[in-house]
């Protein structure tokens, strides 16, 4: 499962370089505009983007229409996220609590959720790595992100429990020898799963990784 890249400017969307034997935080906390809270793991795991591709046969031939990009979190091999760590101090309803987030590709929160309505959010980046005493240059062998893309955190105004409403949507399509329209309407009600522990769901993926579940809709 992929997640649609946000298109929205990143509130810490640049990359993250620890040096040896150090750590690093940050702190973000929530109003109550936010309704759900995603992060994406470029750190410990290779964060990367794929493409959405919208198909439809039209006169016996397929169309293709570029619909954007996702975010996809594969795991990384113990070689590629040695000695590093990310942790979370979360808060919701006022309780603190810890969670290791190095072997998790996406976590996400629903604020419309009372149990995932979190307050506060502290990620903690380590590198344990050594390699020779210094005097200088201390930011060599610092560790930065893994794949193409960095750790980044987005805070939604989306709703994300219980929706209920009516939806609309076009898709147009035009090239030397077709154009038409297509569209639908609706009025959809659906109670949406649960929190899910990303990262834990697996795919299979080419080569020597797999790519991890990413997300619920």
């Amino acid at each position: 499962m992929l997640v649609p890249t946000p298109t929205l400017p990143l509130p810490n969307d640049h990359e993250k370089k620890i040096d040896e034997l150090s750590v690093s935080y940050e702190r973000f906390t929530f109003d109550d505009t936010v309704r759900s809270v995603t992060y994406y793991n470029g750190y410990t795991q290779l964060l990367s983007t794929t493409g959405w591709i919208i198909n439809a046969t039209v006169s016996g031939q397929t169309k293709s229409i570029d619909g954007g990009h996702a975010f996809v979190a594969y795991l990384a091999t113990d070689d590629e996220r040695k000695n590093r760590q990310v942790w979370a101090l979360t808060k919701i309803n006022g309780t603190w609590k810890s969670e290791d987030w190095t072997e998790t590709g996406i976590s996400a929160f629903c604020r419309d959720k009372s149990d995932e309505r979190i307050e506060e959010l502290i990620l903690i980046y380590s590198n344990g790595n050594f390699s020779t005493t210094r005097e200088d240059g201390f930011d060599a062998n610092a560790a930065g992100k893994i794949g193409s893309q960095v750790s980044k955190l987005v805070a939604s105004q989306m709703p994300c429990w219980k929706l209920k409403g009516q939806t609309n949507a076009t898709l147009k399509y035009s090239d030397s020898l077709d154009s038409f329209t297509l569209g639908v309407s609706g009025k959809p009600a659906a109670s949406l799963p649960t929190r899910q522990r990303y990262g834990t769901g697996l795919i299979a993926a080419a080569g020597r990784r797999r790519a991890s579940s990413s997300c619920a809709v």
